[in-house]
C-alpha cells in the first residue's frame, strides 16, 4: 500500500538520529528569499504533530512576537499577491516601499501615534507627494487592521492620527 503524501503548507514529519520526532512547516520567505521554515519537537510522532498544528492555528507564532513592520508588510504583500490583481498587487509595492524605508526598523507591536505622526513629518520633509503620503498612509492602516485580526498587535495608530490627504486642485472654466 502506498503511503498517503502531505500536501502544501501541512509541514512534514521525520523521526531524527537522536529519537525525537520532528515536525516542520514552511511559512513563507524571507525577504532575502530564504525560506522560513518551523521545527517542533515531541517524544512522540502524535506530541509533535500536535505541536505542529497548534504553530499553524496560531498567527503570533507564525509571524513572532518581535516581527518588524518591514517583515510583516512583507507577508501581508504576500498574502494579498493572491487575492488581488496584478496592478493592484503593484501599487500595494510602491506604497510599501514607503512604509517600509520610514518604519520598516520597528516591531510591529511598538508603533504607536508618535511613530505615525513622524513618519507623516519625514515624508512631507523629504518631499513626498501628498497623493503618495495618502497612498502609504492607507496600506499601513490596511496592514495595521491585518496585524490586529492575527492577533499580532492590538491597536491600530493610523486611525488616531489623520491621514494627508491630497489637495484638490480647482477646476477653472
Amino acid at each position: 500500500m502506498p503511503r498517503r503524501r502531505r500536501g502544501r503548507g501541512e509541514g512534514g514529519v521525520r523521526l531524527t538520529s537522536k529519537g525525537l520526532w520532528e515536525a516542520s512547516v514552511s511559512l513563507g520567505r524571507r525577504p532575502d528569499g530564504s525560506r522560513y521554515r518551523v521545527n517542533v519537537y515531541g517524544k512522540t510522532k502524535k506530541e509533535a504533530l500536535e505541536g505542529l498544528r497548534k504553530l499553524q492555528d496560531s498567527p503570533r507564532a507564525m509571524t513572532g512576537d518581535r516581527v518588524t513592520m518591514a517583515g510583516y508588510v512583507d507577508i501581508w504583500l504576500a498574502d494579498k499577491q493572491r487575492s488581488v490583481a496584478p496592478s493592484t498587487h503593484c501599487r500595494y509595492e510602491y506604497a510599501a516601499e514607503y512604509v517600509t524605508k520610514y518604519l520598516g526598523h520597528y516591531q510591529l507591536k511598538d508603533v504607536g501615534p508618535p511613530h505615525i505622526r513622524q513618519w507623516y513629518s519625514d515624508m512631507s520633509a523629504d518631499s513626498v507627494s501628498m497623493s503618495n503620503q495618502a497612498k502609504a498612509a492607507q496600506l499601513a492602516g490596511m496592514v495595521f487592521r491585518s496585524a490586529m485580526a492575527d492577533g499580532v498587535c492590538v491597536a491600530d495608530p493610523c486611525r488616531v492620527v489623520p491621514a494627508p490627504r491630497p489637495r484638490k486642485k480647482e477646476i477653472q472654466f
